[in-house]
């Protein structure tokens, strides 16, 4: 049972068009890339992109035997499954003292847990595993009417416990059961710098996995990388601290537990994260301040903003969770 308050981020959806061009065509380096993969005793499971540019796995994932939809999030801290979903899943949930907040900030709500006997994604079976329980209505009303409701939501605790390769270009997902202590990235380093990837490293942090350092236009920005997130984000205040021009619209960014922010746009000259360079580009950015001031509370840093699913598609990203790095390409 969850004992300790806990901040989890969860997932980001925009009623905003994509604002990244889409990626490039499959190449070579995709078979490659599988080939490598396989020959190391991976399996790969197929990805799904919603019409939102969030991305799910869908047929073989399951829990207590029954499969399910579940959202890939590399920004939420905790697996989660949507309180509608616990009769479908054949599960009861108790109360406990852990807080859950979306990626907004604002309200916090009382995270409950459900003890699942079996959880299986691909070929790793996970027995037993415990669940958050949250409300996920506002992230799946958020979607399109052609995309199917997510039952839950895979998170860091899941992805940093086997090794799990995310392939946004290839649309796959990649799992093998071993020590992630003991996991190789070399063989799999090996190819996609040869085929122009740039390696990022991912540092972990008090309430998140998957950060790291973003020059924008020449000031450093401390980003999650957030594939949970529909829209990548920089936060006001870091915004307007880096010189940037803020453009209203519009449109707004929903967290998945209910809380919306409106959105702006900035033009970015350059984005640079580790030996990786791009621009110009469009970013939205909206005020994170309520979702930092938690942070404070917690001792940690002010998050800068989210890297997004459209920005790691649109760059061909793929994402080595056991080995916290994340590789992109124009």
């Amino acid at each position: 049972m969850l004992s300790r308050p806990t901040l989890i981020l969860v997932a980001l959806a925009c009623s905003a068009a994509t604002l990244f061009a889409p990626a490039r065509g499959a190449g070579s380096d995709i078979s490659e890339v599988g080939d490598i993969l396989a020959n190391e005793g991976f399996t790969a499971l197929p990805l799904r992109r919603g019409s939102d540019d969030q991305f799910e796995l869908a047929g073989r994932v399951s829990v207590n035997g029954i499969p399910g939809r579940f959202l890939v999030d590399t920004g939420a801290r905790v697996s989660v499954i949507d309180r509608r979903s616990l009769k479908r899943f054949k599960l009861t949930s108790e109360r406990t003292t852990a807080r859950i907040s979306g990626a907004l900030g604002g309200r916090t709500e009382r995270l409950q847990a459900a003890l699942a006997t079996s959880f299986r994604v691909g070929p790793a079976d996970m027995r037993p595993f415990l669940f958050g329980v949250t409300n996920l209505g506002a992230l799946n009303g958020s979607r399109d009417r052609s995309d199917d409701d997510f039952h839950g939501i895979i998170g860091t605790d899941v992805l940093r416990t086997y090794q799990f390769v995310i392939d946004f270009r290839g649309l796959r997902f990649f799992v093998r059961v071993d020590d992630p202590k003991n996991a190789s990235r070399s063989n799999l380093a090996s190819v996609l710098k040869r085929n122009g990837y740039v390696e990022i490293p991912l540092s972990r942090v008090a309430n998140s996995e998957f950060e790291f350092t973003a020059r924008v236009n020449g000031t450093d920005f401390p980003m999650l990388l957030d594939t949970g997130a529909a829209v990548t984000l920089l936060d006001r205040t870091h915004a307007r601290a880096a010189g940037l021009r803020l453009q209203r619209t519009d449109e707004v960014v929903r967290g998945a537990a209910g809380t919306s922010r409106g959105l702006m746009l900035a033009e970015v000259e350059s984005f640079r994260a580790g030996g990786f360079s791009t621009g110009p580009l469009q970013i939205a950015v909206t005020d994170l301040a309520p979702l930092n001031a938690q942070f404070a509370a917690a001792g940690r840093p002010p998050l800068g903003g989210y890297l997004g699913s459209d920005f790691l598609r649109a760059k061909n990203a793929v994402i080595d969770c056991a080995n916290l790095r994340l590789y992109l390409r124009d």
